[in-house]
Formats: structure tokens, sequence, C-alpha cells
């Protein structure tokens, strides 16, 4: 009995560790794309989102630390957005 709760353990912590590859891998992946954007696309979606994917800034908050108008950030985070579903590196993951 005891062998198998370790066994069902190691596959757990296994799982983990290639998780922590796989996230680590992507988020390479990710930043390397991030260089195809222009420099206000990129610091745009880096003030909008922290590494979990999480909101960080409301759209208010990075228009005016880069003096700029609410509806242009929008537009230029919908641009990238949209170059990056096409980034053939970052869609072998979703596949």
């Amino acid at each position: 009995m005891e062998s198998i709760a370790n066994e069902k353990s190691k596959r757990i912590a296994r799982k983990t560790l290639e998780d922590e590859y796989i996230e680590k891998e992507f988020l390479s992946t990710y930043y390397e794309a991030l260089e195809e954007l222009t420099p206000l696309q990129k610091e745009i979606l880096l003030k909008c989102y922290d590494e979990e994917g999480n909101r960080s800034y409301q759209v208010s908050e990075i228009a005016e630390s880069l003096g700029i108008k609410q509806n242009e950030v929008r537009n230029e985070k919908e641009k990238a957005k949209r170059k990056l579903r096409k980034n053939q590196k970052l869609k072998s993951y979703i596949e």
C-alpha cells in the first residue's frame, strides 16, 4: 500500500516538474514573440498582464502612464494580440 502512495507522489512530482519546464519554455517563447511587436504594443501588453496572464494595470492607468488616449491603448493591445495569435511558435503551445 505504501509503495502505491509513493509511486503516485512521484508521478505528481514528475508532472509538476514537467509543467514548470513547459511554463518556462512558454514564457521564453512569449517574450521572444513580444520582440516582433512595436515598442508601444510590447509595453502595453507587459503592463496589461503579469506572467500568469492576470491583469496588472487598467487601460486608464496605462494610457496615463504613456501619455496616450485609452482608445489608442485598446487598439494597440488588440493589434498586438492579433500578431501574437499568428506567431507559429506560440501556436504550438495551443495545439
